[in-house]
């Protein structure tokens, strides 16, 4: 190689290295700054070629090594990638859970409100049966169900109710059948049960009236009788009298035509 001198033209022979002197030197000359370097790749691969086979580095090798290293950082990044969808798969989750419970809530509270509405509707049917039957009706009883918020709420409801005759007093068994009647009406939406009992006392009603009605019959039917024979009575008394008061006068006619013949006998003597 020949190297510039800064103070001519004259050039300095250097000899060719070596295999044994190793690489290129770094500086020969009175003036270094002008020296010219092949970039370090360059020479590197100029050292080798001028190496031996047997010393020349494996190249497979150090491919092999640069594919591993390109390897190891590939999963890095995936797993870095993979750690990112994780966090965005459970903000996802997480959302997707808070949309659920905010749906769950509104469905509660819509199920409550029901729940409220039927008991209260539950509640005034039953009371308006007792409070219209009176001694015939009995204590309610409910039918509960448990509300999202732990309470039980009325969803059904009965009311007993004594429907049997009065044994021997239609009378009594009426009035009582208009009580009964009245008070499976009184809610204010009657149901099936409901329109059952009324027209079962109804018609205990009706079989009490035709009761009356027959009673009545024959307690007329007896007066009239009485009546009969009372006029009977007073008509065969009043014959009685009138003949009696006939008889009177026939003996006191008797008793004057004797009278007047003693005396006209007393006057013929």
């Amino acid at each position: 190689m020949q190297i510039p001198n800064a103070v001519g033209t004259l050039t300095n022979s250097v000899l060719p290295a070596t295999p044994t002197q190793g690489a290129l030197p770094s500086q020969t000359g009175e003036n270094a700054d002008s020296v010219s370097f092949a970039p370090v790749e360059e020479t590197s691969a100029t050292a080798n070629s001028n190496r031996p086979p047997e010393e020349r580095p494996n190249q497979q090798a150090e491919q092999a090594v640069t594919e591993n290293a390109s390897r190891s950082e590939t999963p890095a990044k995936e797993s870095s990638e993979t750690a990112e969808q994780q966090t965005e798969r459970k903000a996802q989750d997480d959302r997707i859970a808070e949309q659920r419970a905010e749906a769950q809530q509104r469905q509660d509270q819509q199920i409550i409100r029901q729940l409220s509405a039927r008991d209260a509707e539950v509640r005034a049917h039953e009371q308006a049966h007792a409070a219209v039957g009176g001694q015939y009706a009995g204590s309610a009883n409910y039918t509960y169900e448990r509300g999202p918020d732990g309470v039980n709420y009325a969803v059904g409801g009965e009311v007993p109710i004594d429907v049997s005759v009065v044994s021997g007093n239609p009378q009594a068994t009426l009035e009582k059948m208009l009580v009964v009647q009245r008070a499976a009406l009184a809610p204010a939406e009657p149901s099936s049960q409901d329109r059952r009992v009324a027209a079962l006392a109804a018609n205990q009603a009706n079989q009490a009236r035709a009761e009356i009605l027959s009673e009545s019959r024959v307690a007329n039917s007896s007066d009239s009788a009485d009546e009969a024979a009372n006029d009977d009575t007073a008509a065969s008394d009043a014959k009685a009298k009138e003949a009696a008061e006939q008889k009177d006068k026939d003996d006191q006619s008797k008793q004057e035509r004797e009278a007047t013949g003693d005396m006209l006998i007393a006057e013929r003597l």
